[in-house]
C-alpha cells in the first residue's frame, strides 16, 4: 500500500479516516474510451466545517488509473498438428498455451502481460459440454492500453479465450466488489493538477486495489438535484427547435434513501428567457421582471437577448449549483437532444458541463433538427458524472397510465391540473407581457411538477436500492435496465465462486434472437431500432385453461402460488450448475432433465432465497417500526427485493442477456405448468370444488358459498391440502369475488369482496377488458365500465337488461345530439417503432397520425402514446386515413367531423357486446338495436362467428405458446367478419416472461 498524503496541508479540510485514506461516496462511474484503461469513479467528499451545524459534501471525482485486462485461456486436451487434427501428446499450459498465446498477444500489439494457472469453473458446461464443468485455466492479465484478444482466437494448445468482451468498468465493479453507491475508503489519493472533470475536487489513484469499501456504517449523503424544463420554438428556415425558456428547480437535501421531508421548505431555483428573433420584448416586461425579482430572491428571472447567452448562462449556472441529479420530463427522449444540438450550432464551448466530465469532442449527433428522436448512447454519455431521472422513463415502467405526459401523470399522482401549452403556440406568448409572463409560470410549474413526481415515485430511493442489490450503475437503473440488473447480480456472485465470465455475445451473433421475449424494453444500442422490438421465446410458457363462461352468483376463490417461477427455481433447484442434458442422446434437440435432488444447492436458487429471505425479514421489521419515515425506508428496500427476486426468470429466457439459457426457462415453465395441472386435479378431485379457470399460477375456484366467511373457511381447507404437496411452493389467497363475470381467456370483472373490523367492502375489479385498455375510446370505455355496473349489481337479470338497454339508447341520442365533449372520443395507442418503420402504417390510424405530428413539427418516437380521432369523410374509405389529432380538430371549429357511426359500429358495439355476451335477454342484434344501428346484419355476423367461435376453440385447456403472434394479410382482413376477428381477439394470449403474473 502507498504512504497516504497530507490531503488536509492545504486550506480545504477533507474528512479522512485514522489512517489517513480519503472518504468518498461513489455514485457513478465512467469508462471513456478515449483513455483506455482508465474509469471516472464520481461522488461526494465530506469537506470539515466548523463555522457550520451541518457537514457540507462537494462532488469529487476519482480517476482510476492502469487498469488492467484480463482474459482466461482454456486448453485443449490434445495438441493439434499444422492440419488441425488433434495428436497424441497432451497439451501442458505453461509449456504450449503460454507460449503460443503470449505469440498472438505480440502479434496484436500486446507489449506487456502477465500470467498464472489457475482453476475456474463453467457455468454452461449442461449446453456445451465440449467445455469442462471445471478445469486448468492461463489466466493472462496486460494492460488496458493494449488492445483487446479476438473473441474468436484459438490456437493450436487452446480451445477458447473467456473474458475478451469485458470491459474495465465492469472489472473494477467486480473484483473490488461495489454493490452501487457507497462509502469507499481510497488509498493513496493525489490531487490532480489538470482537473478532467468539471467536479469541485479531483483526485487520481494509481492502483484500483486501493480502492476499499468502507466496513464501517454512515449514513447516504444528501444529493443536490435540479428539475429541468424548457420551452421551445421552431425555426421556420431550417426546422430546427430552438431552446427559448430554460426553468430550474433546486434542492440540495434531497434524501436518497427514504422520503425527503417538507421538501417545498429548501427548494430554490431561477428561469432563463431569451429574445426571439426578430422581435422586441414587450413594453413593459423587463419592469414585470425586475418587480418580480424584487421579492422573490430564491427564483429570480433573467433575461437574455439570443439563444446564446441563454445556453451560456443556464450552463453556468449548472456548475455553479453542481447537481448531482438531472429531473426532467422525457429528459433523455428530447431535452438533451434539443440542447446538444442547439449549443453545437452556436458554437457554445462548455456544453460538456451537462454531465461532469469535461469533454472537447461534441458526440455524433442525430441527423435531424435536434429532439425528434431518442438521444443516442453517445448523447447520453455526455451526462456521465450526473444522475438523470427522467420521470417519463420511471412512470412508464413503475405506473399503468393511459398515456405518460406530464399533464396526465399531475392529475392521476398528483391531483394537480396543468395548463397545457401547444408547443407550436409558445412564439405567440412573446407578443405581451401578461402572455409572456403566464408561459413563464407555467413552465417554472412544469420543473415542480417533475421534482414532486421523483419524490411521490420514489425515484431515487428506489433506483438506489436496486442498485445496491444488483451491483451496477445507478444511472443505468434510472434509465429502467431491468435486464442488466440481473446481470450483474449474477456477475458479482459467479465472480465470488470463480465462475469465467459468459462473454457479451453481439447481437447479431446470438443464437435464436429471431424466437425470444424480450426481457427488457431498452436495448443497449440505440443505433439499431430492431433490437428493442418485443418478441415471443420458442418455448412453451404458462398453462391457460378454458374458461366455463358465465356471471357466477356465489363467491368465488381466487388460489394463486406466491412468487411462481422464482419459487420453481428454489423448490426444484433449477441452476446452471444442476441441470442436465438427458441421457437419451438419440434425439436431435437436446432434452435436459429436472436436477437430482441429492444435489448441493445451485447459484441461482440461493440467490432467490437470499433475496425472499432479506424481504421476509424487512417485512417482520416493518411491523413492529414506529417512525413514519423508517417504515418508508423499509418498505422501498422490500419493494426493491421483491423486484431483484421476481426479475430472476425473465434473464434465463431473454436472448440479449449474457446468462440466457433457454433449456432452464422451459424447465421452469414446464413445471409450471405441470403444478397447475396437478393443483386442478386435487381441488376438484379430492376437495371437490369446481375450478372454472386457470392462468399460469392461479386458478378460480366455485366455492358454492353464500357468505364470506364460509368461502374464507373454503380457502384455508383448500390451501392447508395443497400446500402439503410442496417444500417451498404455496398457494396463498389472492382473493374472494362475488359475483365474477367470467368472459374468456384472461377477461373478466367482478367485485372483490374483504372483510374488516366486521364490516365487508366490495370493489370492482377488471382485468383483460377492453375498457382497460388504452386503445378504445374514452366514451367506449365509460360506457362498459357502466354496463359493468350494471351486471354485477346483484339485480335481477331482467332489471339489468333493461337497465343496459335504456342507457345504450340514450347513449346513442347524446351523441346524435352533439351533447359529448371531443374528449370522448379519443382513442390512445403506443408506437412499438418509429412512425416511419411500419410497413402497414397507411392501414394503422395512430401510426397515421403521427406521421402528421411530426410534419407539423411535433417530436415523436418509439415509446409515445398517440391520441387520434376518426373524422367523418365520404371521399377516403380507409378508416386509418381519417385519423386526426384531436387538436387539430378543436382548431378546424368544425371543419373536421367526427364519424359517429364509425365509433357506434367499431367502438361501442363491440365492447358491450363482448361484455354482455353471457348474458341471458340481450344480444349482439339487440345492442345494435339500441344503438341505432342494423340490428339484422349484427344477428347474422353473430351466428357465423358462433360457428367460427366452436370450431376454432373446442379444446378444454391451452398450452400457451410463445411463438410470434398471428398475423392475418391485409386481402384476408377485407372480409373477416367483425364477430370472428372478436373472438380472435378474446383467445389471444400473451405471456410475459420479464415478470410474474
Amino acid at each position: 500500500m502507498p504512504k497516504n498524503e497530507d490531503l488536509n496541508s492545504g486550506d480545504v479540510k477533507f474528512e479522512v479516516n485514522d489512517d489517513g485514506t480519503l472518504k468518498f461516496f461513489w455514485i457513478d462511474a465512467y469508462e471513456d474510451v478515449s483513455k483506455a484503461g482508465t474509469v471516472f469513479l464520481f461522488g461526494k467528499i465530506k469537506i470539515q466545517n466548523n463555522d457550520l451545524d451541518k457537514p457540507t459534501f462537494m462532488s469529487c471525482c476519482i480517476h482510476v488509473e492502469n487498469l488492467q485486462r484480463q482474459v482466461f485461456v482454456l486448453p485443449r486436451e490434445k495438441l493439434l498438428d499444422k492440419d488441425g487434427n488433434a495428436m497424441e501428446e497432451d497439451v501442458d499450459l505453461m509449456n504450449h498455451v503460454f507460449p503460443e498465446f503470449a505469440k498472438f498477444a505480440r502479434d496484436a500489439g500486446i507489449k506487456k502481460h502477465k500470467a498464472k494457472l489457475v482453476k475456474r469453473n463453467y457455468m454452461y458446461h449442461f449446453q456445451d459440454p465440449s467445455i469442462p464443468k471445471s478445469s486448468q485455466y492461463l489466466k493472462f492479465v496486460y494492460p488496458a492500453e493494449f488492445p483487446a484478444v479476438a473473441s474468436d482466437l484459438a490456437g493450436r494448445s487452446f480451445k477458447k479465450v473467456f473474458g475478451t468482451t469485458q470491459s474495465c468498468l465492469e472489472l473494477l465493479l467486480l473484483k473490488r466488489k461495489l454493490m452501487g453507491p457507497c462509502w469507499l475508503n481510497i488509498q493513496g489519493a493525489e490531487p490532480v493538477s489538470t482537473p478532467l472533470s468539471w467536479c469541485k475536487y479531483e483526485f487520481r489513484v494509481a492502483d484500483s486495489k486501493w480502492i476499499q469499501k468502507s466496513t464501517v456504517y454512515m449514513e447516504t449523503p444528501p444529493l443536490r438535484v435540479m428539475s429541468v424544463h424548457m420551452q421551445t420554438v421552431k425555426n421556420l428556415r431550417d426546422h430546427s427547435n430552438e431552446v427559448a425558456m430554460l426553468s430550474a428547480l433546486c434542492h440540495n437535501e434531497v434524501n436518497a434513501d427514504g422520503p425527503t421531508e417538507r421538501p417545498e421548505n429548501k427548494m430554490y431555483g431561477f428561469t432563463g428567457i431569451r429574445k426571439l428573433e426578430g422581435a422586441a420584448w414587450p413594453l413593459d416586461f423587463k419592469n414585470k421582471i425586475d418587480q418580480f425579482n424584487a421579492t422573490h430572491k430564491d427564483a429570480p428571472r433573467y433575461i437574455h437577448e439570443n439563444e446564446r447567452a441563454l445556453l451560456n448562462a443556464f450552463l453556468a449556472k449548472l456548475q455553479l449549483m453542481d447537481p448531482d441529479v438531472i429531473i426532467g420530463h422525457n429528459f433523455i427522449g428530447f431535452d438533451l437532444d434539443v440542447l446538444l444540438h442547439r449549443m453545437q450550432k452556436l458554437k457554445i464551448p462548455g456544453w460538456s458541463k451537462l454531465g461532469r466530465l469535461r469533454r472537447t469532442n461534441m458526440p455524433k449527433l442525430q441527423n435531424n433538427a435536434g429532439g425528434m428522436g431518442q438521444s443516442t448512447w453517445a448523447e447520453k454519455n455526455v451526462l456521465s458524472g450526473r444522475l438523470i431521472c427522467d420521470t417519463y422513463i420511471a412512470a412508464k415502467e413503475n405506473l399503468r397510465e393511459t398515456t405518460y405526459t406530464l399533464s396526465e401523470l399531475a392529475k392521476t399522482q398528483l391531483q394537480k391540473v396543468r395548463f397545457d401549452i401547444d408547443f407550436q403556440q409558445v412564439a405567440s406568448y412573446f407578443g405581451k407581457s401578461t402572455d409572456l409572463l403566464q408561459l413563464i409560470a407555467c413552465n417554472e410549474n412544469d420543473s415542480y411538477l417533475c421534482l414532486l413526481l421523483t419524490f411521490k415515485l420514489m425515484i431515487l430511493p428506489l433506483t438506489k436500492q436496486l442498485t445496491n442489490l444488483a451491483g451496477n450503475l445507478w444511472s443505468r437503473s434510472l434509465l429502467s435496465a431491468r435486464a442488466e440488473r440481473v446481470e450483474y447480480l449474477l456477475l458479482h456472485e459467479f465472480q465470488k465462486l470463480k465462475f469465467v465470465m459468459p462473454d457479451k455475445a453481439t447481437f447479431n451473433k446470438k443464437k435464436g434472437n429471431k424466437d425470444d421475449s424480450n426481457f427488457d424494453d431498452e436495448a443497449e444500442d440505440d443505433a439499431n431500432p430492431k433490437w428493442s422490438k418485443r418478441k415471443k421465446a420458442a418455448y412453451s410458457g404458462g398453462l391457460v385453461l378454458d374458461p366455463k363462461r358465465g356471471l357466477y352468483d356465489k363467491h368465488i376463490l381466487l388460489l394463486d402460488f406466491n412468487s411462481l417461477y422464482p419459487t420453481i427455481i428454489q423448490e426444484f433447484n433449477i441452476c446452471f450448475t444442476t441441470v442436465l442434458p438427458s441421457s437419451n442422446t438419440e434425439e436431435e434437440t437436446p432434452r435436459y432433465e429436472m436436477p437430482s435432488k441429492d444435489l448441493d444447492e445451485g447459484v441461482l436458487p440461493r440467490v432467490i432465497k437470499t433475496l425472499v429471505e432479506r424481504r421476509r425479514s424487512v417485512k417482520e421489521i416493518i411491523k413492529k417500526e414506529t417512525d413514519a419515515t423508517k417504515r418508508q425506508q423499509l418498505d422501498i428496500r422490500q419493494s426493491a427485493l421483491k423486484i431483484m427476486a421476481n426479475s430472476m426468470y425473465g434473464c434465463l429466457g431473454f436472448t440479449y442477456s449474457r446468462f440466457y439459457a433457454k433449456p432452464l426457462a422451459e424447465l421452469i415453465t414446464a413445471q409450471g405448468r405441470e403444478l397447475l395441472q396437478k393443483t386442478v386435479e386435487v381441488t376438484q378431485n379430492k376437495l371437490n370444488l369446481e375450478v372454472v379457470y386457470g392462468d399460469t399460477d392461479s386458478i378460480f375456484v366455485n366455492s358454492g358459498c353464500d357468505t364470506y366467511e364460509e368461502a374464507v373457511k373454503t380457502a384455508n381447507e383448500a390451501r392447508k391440502e395443497l400446500n402439503k404437496m410442496w417444500r417451498l411452493l404455496e398457494v396463498g389467497l389472492d382473493g374472494i369475488y362475488c359475483p365474477l363475470l367470467l368472459l374468456n381467456k384472461k377477461k373478466y370483472a367482478a367485485l372483490s369482496v374483504t372483510e374488516r373490523d366486521g364490516k365487508i367492502t366490495k370493489v370492482k375489479e377488471k382485468k383483460g377488458l377492453d375498457i382497460v385498455r388504452r386503445d378504445w375510446c374514452v366514451l367506449a370505455k365509460r360506457a362498459g365500465d357502466k354496463i359493468l355496473d350494471f351486471i354485477l349489481s346483484g339485480n335481477p337479470v331482467e332489471d339489468v337488461v333493461e337497465n343496459i338497454h335504456t342507457y345504450l339508447r340514450q347513449l346513442a341520442t347524446d351523441m346524435e345530439n352533439n351533447s359529448l365533449p371531443l374528449s370522448d372520443y379519443v382513442i390512445t395507442k403506443g408506437l412499438t417503432k418509429e412512425p416511419e418503420e411500419y410497413s402497414d402504417g397507411k392501414t394503422q390510424p395512430h401510426v397515421q397520425v403521427a406521421i402528421k405530428m411530426k410534419e407539423r413539427g411535433r417530436p415523436v418516437r418509439a415509446g409515445d402514446h398517440i391520441p387520434y380521432v376518426i373524422c367523418a369523410d365520404p371521399n377516403i374509405t380507409m378508416f386509418a386515413q381519417r385519423a386526426h389529432d384531436p387538436e387539430l380538430v378543436e382548431e378546424a371549429a368544425g371543419k373536421l367531423t367526427l364519424d359517429k357511426k364509425w365509433y357506434l359500429e367499431s367502438q361501442l358495439h363491440p365492447v358491450v357486446s363482448r361484455i354482455c355476451a353471457v348474458i341471458e335477454g340481450t344480444d349482439s342484434g339487440r345492442i345494435a338495436e339500441c344503438l341505432g344501428l342494423d340490428a339484422t346484419k349484427f344477428h347474422k355476423n353473430e351466428s357465423r362467428s358462433q360457428s367460427n367461435f366452436d370450431s376454432v376453440f373446442a379444446q378444454p385447456a391451452v398450452e400457451v405458446q410463445c411463438c410470434s403472434s398471428v398475423v392475418l394479410s391485409h386481402l384476408s382482413l377485407r372480409w373477416i367478419d367483425l364477430q370472428v376477428l372478436s373472438a380472435l381477439w378474446a383467445h389471444a394470449v400473451t405471456v410475459s416472461h420479464g415478470e410474474l403474473y
